[in-house]
């Protein structure tokens, strides 16, 4: 059976298929229907009241931010480099695979832990201004964003072969109309505005 697109639906349409749809064999589809029916009336309450909400970050300030903590993550790199040796890391090893995945977890850590158990940000996000939130416009928690969100992707792509096919297919998923890249489906996250900066964000 196909997944049904919820992204065409209008309010009734999702409040009727969450009516009637099995609970028990499809827990996934009703958890999204509550999800995005909970966003809908927040935001008609939200317009009702004429109040300001989050909106989804644009691409251009995600790939802002990705490109410098890219940078940042090249330069952190250098320590890996020059003990493992480039002809090594070209064709590596069980070992230089696992040395790397522990390495880059680690580094991440200590480079972005603050900013993500605080703000649920990077460096580059909170350059930006932008941050990790759930389905729900909330905040991220730190184990959905580094264990969820970050640590899935380091091991994908860390897989022989299918790794770089992966990390190319991963940011392409953020032209949909949801703007979510493959990681932030798998941790159930979006990527949205500041507090700070909700006035000022673009609409």
């Amino acid at each position: 059976m196909n997944e049904p697109n919820y992204d065409n639906y209008t309010v009734d349409e999702l409040r009727s298929a969450l009516a009637s749809i099995d609970r028990q064999a499809y827990p996934e589809r009703a958890e999204e229907l509550e999800q995005r029916l909970f966003v809908a009336d927040k935001l008609e309450l939200d317009e009702i009241n004429d109040i300001p909400h989050f909106t989804l970050a644009r691409r251009r300030e995600r790939f802002a931010a990705v490109l410098i903590d890219s940078l940042i993550g090249l330069f952190s790199s250098i320590p890996l480099w020059l003990y493992f040796g480039l002809e090594r890391l070209k064709a590596p090893d069980a070992t230089v695979i696992l040395s790397a995945i522990v390495y880059n977890l680690v580094v991440y850590f200590v480079i972005h832990g603050y900013y993500m158990a605080t703000q649920a940000q990077t460096v580059g996000k909170h350059f930006l201004h932008i941050r990790v939130e759930d389905l729900h416009g909330n905040q991220a928690s730190f184990s959905r964003y580094y264990f969820r969100r970050y640590m899935p992707m380091v091991i994908a792509y860390s897989i022989p072969v299918a790794g770089p096919l992966i990390a190319f297919i991963d940011p392409l998923f953020i032209f949909g109309k949801a703007r979510r890249c493959l990681h932030d489906y798998v941790a159930q996250t979006q990527v949205g505005y500041a507090p700070q900066t909700t006035e000022s964000a673009p609409r």
